[in-house]
């Protein structure tokens, strides 16, 4: 399913438009809105100044995933790593060790 967002695009995310973690990105001067670490369309330069791994629905029982067809959270989890090892090969060590390493880390599960 994907939304439409503010700006008539498709966002490929649960919402009609913009989430929490897109307003704090911008403000603090980065992307309006945080791509999707499995849309295609984007790649580890779009990555490197913030990444979403997120499914919704999932939660911390790997059950409601199955039931709910989602991502499991122990696979965005498996994402995160991979993204880690793609970032270093892509900024080299130090920099992304800085970079992942400075960055703010946002995780919500939950009910409304």
């Amino acid at each position: 399913m994907a939304a439409i967002s503010t700006g008539k695009q498709p966002t490929g995310r649960f919402s009609n438009g913009r989430i929490p973690t897109d307003f704090i990105s911008e403000a603090f001067g980065l992307k309006p809105t945080i791509p999707a670490y499995l849309d295609p369309t984007y790649n580890i330069a779009d990555f490197a100044t913030g990444v979403c791994f997120a499914s919704a629905g999932t939660g911390y029982d790997n059950a409601t995933s199955d039931v709910l067809s989602v991502i499991p959270l122990w696979k965005e989890m498996e994402y995160y790593k991979e993204y880690q090892d793609t970032l270093r090969g892509y900024l080299g060590n130090e920099k992304a060790n800085e970079v992942l390493g400075e960055a703010l880390y946002l995780m919500s599960i939950g009910t409304k």
